[in-house]
Parts: structure tokens; sequence; C-alpha cells
């Protein structure tokens, strides 16, 4: 029943098991009591609806801190799977910087192209041999030796030349096929202990 306030009735569980009995015997026996008025009815259909209101429950509003704390949880999450993503579409750093590769290697420690051209070897071939130092048959054999040939390799001839503002000697082997010839240029101080090969190649006569 209104107050005259504007505000709910006070919801009374007692009486309202009492009408719901009531309304139980009721409608179980017809003959039980006069038929009920429509307004009362209405009123009973009233108490009844509010009561059911009375039992919903609400769900307490979050406080200031706790949207706060649901924020910061929602963006470090977004966050993560960006991150997570970059990583995956994004190849890995290596740890340690590459090295060298094999191209750059074998260019640093390759030998400089040879300094005389194959028709200028074989008008070599034709001329006195003029070996310098080397000519010196122990100390030929020796820096020979270091480059692994054997003693008493023939040597065809050979020539004193200035490579790179060195001294060296240049020396006309045999190959190791018929008609072919090995050309060596070695510094001028070849020995068994350093054979001082600035380069070599070989060409056919």
């Amino acid at each position: 029943m209104s107050s005259g306030t504007g505000e709910a009735p006070e919801f009374d569980s007692a009486a309202d098991a009492r009408v719901r009995r009531e309304l139980a015997e009721f409608g179980s026996d017809p003959g039980a009591g006069p038929d009920i008025p429509p307004e009362v009815s209405a009123r009973i259909g009233a108490a009844l609806r509010t009561a059911g209101g009375a039992h919903t429950v609400t769900r307490p509003a979050l406080s200031r801190t706790q949207r706060i704390a649901l924020a910061l949880g929602i963006a470090a999450a977004a966050v993560a799977t960006v991150i997570g993503a970059r990583m995956l579409t994004h190849d890995p750093v290596p740890m340690f910087p590459p090295g060298p590769t094999a191209s750059q290697i074998t260019v640093g420690t390759a030998h400089p192209p040879f300094p005389l051209s194959e028709a200028e070897l074989r008008t070599r071939l034709q001329a006195p041999a003029d070996l310098g130092p080397l000519a010196d048959a122990r100390r030929r054999t020796a820096c020979l030796g270091a480059l692994g040939y054997p003693p008493g390799t023939d040597v065809l001839g050979g020539t004193q030349l200035e490579v790179l503002g060195r001294p060296t000697v240049l020396v006309l082997i045999a190959g190791t096929a018929p008609g072919e010839v090995t050309a060596l240029t070695v510094d001028s101080g070849c020995s068994a202990a350093d054979s001082g090969l600035l380069a070599q190649t070989t060409f056919t006569r």
C-alpha cells in the first residue's frame, strides 16, 4: 500500500506467504468463498509483482579503483598481443655479427695477377736464363723444395723482375703434362724456410 511519498511499500514475507496460501485454498475449492472483486485481485497482483522484484539480485557497481585496474589489464593484454605479432612477422636478430664470407677470405689471400703475359713467358723460354741469386744450384734447390718440387727439377728458364717494388725472380719449370710449363715468381731471398711465392701460373709452349 502506498504511503503517499512515491516510495515502494516494504515487502512482508509473512503476508506474502499468507496471501499465497489463501489464493491456493480459493483456487482449489471454488465454493470456499465469494468471488474476489476485480480491485482486490489487481491489488494482490501488484503486491506479488513487487515481491518478485524485491528478490532480484543487483550487481554492485565497480569502484573507480576497480575500473582503472580493469582498463590497465586490458591495455597490457593489447600491448602483449601487438609485440607477439611483430616478433612472429620479423626475422630474428643474430646474437653475434656475421663473420667474413668465403669469398671475402679468398679475395684477401689470393695472389696478385701474374706480372707477365703468356706471350712474354714464351719469349723468356727462348732467352738465356737470368736467375740472379737463384743461379746457385743449392739455393735454387732449397727454394723449389719449399714450394714442393723435388731436387733435380728441370728449370727451363727465368729472369729477374721487380713486382710491387720488390726484387723477384721468375722461374720456369716443366709442368705435369706434356708441353705444359709452370711459371713461378718468388722473392729474391727465396729459401727452404720461406719460398716467398708471389704469383704462379701455367701455360703451354
